[in-house]
């Protein structure tokens, strides 16, 4: 049902929109182009990062490996250049963060890292290249990357981190570093305790630390890594990978640590052959979590010389408003994999993908969310300008005594769920909608047909009596039915001919509905000019006129039948089937017959009374609005 919003809120929603959108982009509310935000004043509001002038950042980058390893085997404290040519190269696709992987050791300088790369030297290399990256408009997520118990060589990846040496590492960076909003802390690279499984007890390892399954030494987990970095006054954002290797994010928002900052980002690292490497594990981890909190993969790629893989991977994160750092800035060819041949930044087929998407410059939309009165509206992130794809979970809440009616996005109805998400595309006026909850004094809280009356009366669609009864049990007469569809489907200005000649008496409403009906082809009647107007009405009719409004709206089309066959005591010569099998498809079932795979309708036959009519109705209309709105 596409219903307008009142007059008036359309005007306050407009004038409002006006003030705050006009003075952004000098002109008409459409989608703007936006120079790229200046990466410094970094911090999280809602599920977003944003600069210190309230830009919104998605971070697009890469990783830029050898920090991690060429220390720790003695040859060196790089792999490959990162002068300012070579940094000037990433700058010049458009990256704007570049994760740098650390070792624990080198720069702690202990368990036998050579003094020349180890230490203080190996805290000035890191420094004077953050600063190099720093300068060219880039910001620096500095990562524990290798690390290792007690003195156990931090030559590779472990688990977890390690409570011998992380905390201290974490509280020396932060110290180094807490004045430079521009450089992100990674607390620890790919965690993957329990064996690399994505179960409770790798969860509370990861948050918890301690004694772990699958973890041979005492581990650091994430909340005491971030007290390390908290307690040194640092409130520089902080990344946290999740487990098995952080390709899972199932429980990332349960066991996620307590920060007083307010300054987390979830991590994970997909690959195509990692876990969770398909959209419907996307969807199931990574959708929720980006939902609350901003979400980067901290690193991608695939191995294949390829980029099937990644363009859909990047295309999720992109319709999530969700950020990407590639691996890996080196020249290793295609199982690095590499997104350069060169360090003067000559793409791979990998890197094409990340830099056409880097080379194009960002559209942003603003939303705008108002309410009626009778409630509130709320929306993560908040109300502002954001880029296009950005997903926007809105909320819905009546005061008491009220009923949200549904969302109407730029004046038409687009959903009845109080909570909601909406994909932003183009400037939007979002507004939540409410309205007195109708009572009747027939209607026990307990009824099952309740809420669907209340919401089809609040909408002026179907009324009680002057007594102040509803009838829940009274039979309906079809010529009551057409009255309701066409108020539902908001055609009452139409006023076509009867092509019937039985109006036995009812009012003029009643019969031009009947006429309306007729001229939609719904009403099809019984032949010889009879419509039948004062006659009960069968549930099967009713499902069938529901069903038929809704494809002539364009709202369904009709349905063929499916494999198992559902309500198998309907034939299939039988004038409702088609439509009881189309209904059925869009809501699921019917009302009072819920597994329709595994049971008869057996009541198609009989009279429908008020109350079956009205949840029949608003199943109907409850799931045409589907998420996301775009």
């Amino acid at each position: 049902m596409r219903t307008s919003l009142p007059a008036r809120w359309l005007r306050v929603a407009l004038l409002l929109w006006l003030s705050l959108v006009l003075p952004l982009i000098g002109g008409e509310p459409t989608a703007v182009l936006a120079a790229a935000p200046v990466m410094t004043g970094l911090h999280v509001v809602g599920n977003q990062i944003v600069n210190g002038t309230g830009q919104i950042v998605r971070v697009r980058g890469t990783n830029r490996s050898g920090t991690e390893f060429a220390c720790v085997q003695g040859w060196g404290l790089f792999e490959g250049p990162v002068d300012d040519p070579a940094i000037a190269a990433m700058a010049a696709w458009g990256i704007n963060v570049v994760r740098l992987p650390l070792n624990e050791h080198c720069w702690l300088g202990i368990n036998g890292v050579n003094p020349a790369y180890g230490g203080a030297n190996y805290q000035q290399a890191v420094a004077a290249l953050v600063a190099r990256i720093n300068a060219h408009g880039m910001a620096v997520i500095l990562d524990l990357h290798w690390a290792g118990p007690g003195t156990t060589s931090a030559n590779g990846q472990i688990p977890m981190a390690d409570r011998d040496h992380a905390p201290t590492f974490w509280a020396q960076v932060a110290t180094a570093y807490k004045g430079n909003s521009s450089v992100l802390f990674d607390l620890f690279n790919e965690p993957y305790p329990d064996n690399n499984v994505d179960s409770a007890e790798a969860w509370r390892c990861w948050r918890d630390g301690g004694t772990c399954a699958g973890v041979g030494y005492q581990a650091a987990g994430m909340q005491e890594l971030l007290q390390a970095v908290r307690g040194t006054g640092a409130t520089n954002i902080v990344l946290l990978g999740g487990v098995a290797y952080s390709a899972h994010l199932s429980q990332w928002l349960h066991y996620r640590p307590t920060d007083p900052a307010g300054n987390l980002v979830a991590a994970w690292h997909i690959y195509a052959g990692s876990q969770c490497n398909v959209q419907a594990c996307w969807d199931a981890e990574g959708a929720p979590v980006a939902a609350q909190v901003p979400l980067i993969a901290g690193e991608f790629g695939q191995s294949d010389c390829g980029r099937t893989f990644v363009d859909q991977l990047l295309n999720w994160h992109d319709a999530h408003g969700a950020g990407y750092l590639a691996w890996t800035w080196n020249v290793w060819g295609c199982n690095g994999p590499s997104l350069i041949s060169d360090y003067n930044g000559t793409p791979t087929t990998l890197g094409q993908a990340l830099k056409e998407r880097l080379g194009s410059t960002p559209q942003y939309s603003a939303l705008l969310l108002q309410s009626t009165a009778g409630g509130t509206a709320s929306s993560t992130p908040a109300p502002g300008t954001y880029p296009n794809g950005t997903v926007i979970t809105l909320a819905a809440q009546p005061q008491a005594g009220q009923l949200f009616l549904g969302w109407w996005v730029d004046g038409v109805q687009r959903s009845y769920h109080a909570t909601e998400q909406l994909v932003l595309a183009t400037n939007q006026i979002v507004v939540a909608n409410f309205a007195p909850q109708p009572s009747f004094t027939d209607l026990m809280t307990s009824d099952p047909a309740l809420s669907a009356i209340q919401q089809l009366a609040a909408r002026d669609i179907i009324k009680g009596y002057g007594d102040g009864r509803f009838g829940p049990n009274d039979q309906i007469i079809r010529a009551q039915m057409a009255v309701l569809i066409v108020r539902t489907m908001a055609w009452g200005g139409e006023q076509p001919a009867n092509p019937f000649i039985d109006r036995n008496g009812v009012d003029a409403e009643l019969w031009n509905a009947v006429a309306i009906l007729a001229n939609r082809h719904v009403a099809l009647g019984y032949g010889n000019g009879i419509y039948g107007t004062t006659d009960p009405v069968s549930q099967a009719q009713v499902i069938s006129f529901i069903t038929r409004a809704m494809v002539m709206q364009g709202y369904w089309v009709h349905q063929p039948e499916p494999s198992p066959a559902i309500y198998s005591n309907i034939a299939a010569d039988n004038a409702h089937r088609q439509d009881i099998v189309t209904y059925t498809a869009y809501v699921g079932s019917l009302p009072g017959f819920p597994a329709p795979s595994n049971s008869n309708f057996t009541t198609w036959n009989q009279p429908a009374i008020r109350s079956w009519f009205a949840q029949a109705l608003w199943a109907a209309l409850e799931h045409t609005y589907r998420s996301p709105i775009h």
